[in-house]
């Protein structure tokens, strides 16, 4: 299983759904589940939403499917209150409303069962992988780290034996978390910051992916410019007119300074991390179903 994490803006869903696609390519059929129903992942995919229960949502390269899914909180904890809880605790939550029921009894209990769908699902769905958009790195790891809630709720019966065994699930080699992250002082600050709360956690991260970085031909061209001095920008006046040339500096110029924030970012991020870190353009045009495309084989690769 594959849990895509990041701050919110760095194009979490984005790359969740990219993977997705990267990872059915080739015939196989991969799940992508949005664990808060937000279905951030819909739009790059060229939908509105996503469904409540697995349905195919997209055809990867090679005759693959992605299937999805954005199953709320509150069916979760319905569907397991109807099968596990007694009667009056089931007619008891129906009168106050299933989320506002389980945050008075068992603070937690949501992501225990959210979690614990993950879980079934890649183990049992039929599925070659399954690709979880997360919550952000601020809660991911808590998410996750259904053993701290388990000793809360219970220490015997159902919920009990769920969340042992989806722990278990979660810890081991079969999951792995990637973070997504821009190559800013910041993002990178706190991705190092969630990388040790998931080791801390015993959860075992995976890539992380740095979005929207420069192109190298980008990059190159401001480099030049810049050495190039005030004999380019003359030679562009004479071609362009003072004007123009003036506000073509002014770009390479921000460019230059854009790539060599993103190159140090970068370099602090490689000296905390050992694990692979995959760099991904910016989409051209915005974020479109073409473009998750071209995203897709590297974050693949660098997933399995």
């Amino acid at each position: 299983m594959h849990v895509v994490t990041g701050k919110g803006g760095a194009g979490k869903s984005t790359v969740a759904a990219a993977l997705a696609l990267g990872l059915a390519a080739g015939g196989r059929r991969v799940l992508l589940v949005d664990v808060e129903a937000r279905h951030s992942a819909a739009a790059p995919l060229g939908l509105a939403r996503l469904p409540e229960s697995p349905a195919r949502i997209a055809r990867a390269a090679g005759g693959g499917e992605v299937h999805g899914c954005a199953t709320p909180a509150e069916a979760a904890l319905a569907d397991y209150l109807a099968v596990n809880a007694p009667r009056a605790a089931a007619a008891a939550a129906r009168r106050l409303g299933v989320a506002e029921f389980a945050a008075s009894i068992a603070p937690g209990l949501a992501d225990v069962l959210l979690s614990g769908m993950l879980v079934e699902h890649a183990r049992g769905g039929g599925y070659h992988a399954v690709v979880a958009d997360a919550p952000p790195t601020g809660r991911v790891a808590r998410f996750l780290d259904v053993t701290a809630t388990l000793s809360r709720i219970a220490a015997a019966g159902p919920v009990h034996r769920q969340a042992a065994g989806t722990a278990g699930y979660l810890r081991s080699p079969a999951t792995r978390v990637h973070l997504v992250a821009l190559a800013e002082p910041l993002p990178v600050a706190e991705s190092l910051e969630a990388l040790a709360e998931l080791r801390a956690a015993g959860l075992t991260p995976g890539m992380v992916a740095l979005n929207r970085m420069l192109p190298a031909d980008l990059v190159a061209a401001a480099a030049a410019a810049d050495g190039g001095g005030p004999d380019l920008i003359a030679a562009a006046a004479d071609a362009l007119g003072a004007p123009a040339a003036e506000a073509l500096a002014g770009e390479l110029a921000d460019v230059a300074a854009r790539a060599a924030v993103q190159r140090a970012g970068r370099a602090e991020l490689a000296a905390g991390f050992a694990g692979e870190i995959v760099e991904l353009p910016a989409l051209a045009g915005g974020v479109r179903v073409a473009g998750l495309y071209e995203l897709a084989g590297p974050l693949a690769e660098a997933a399995r």
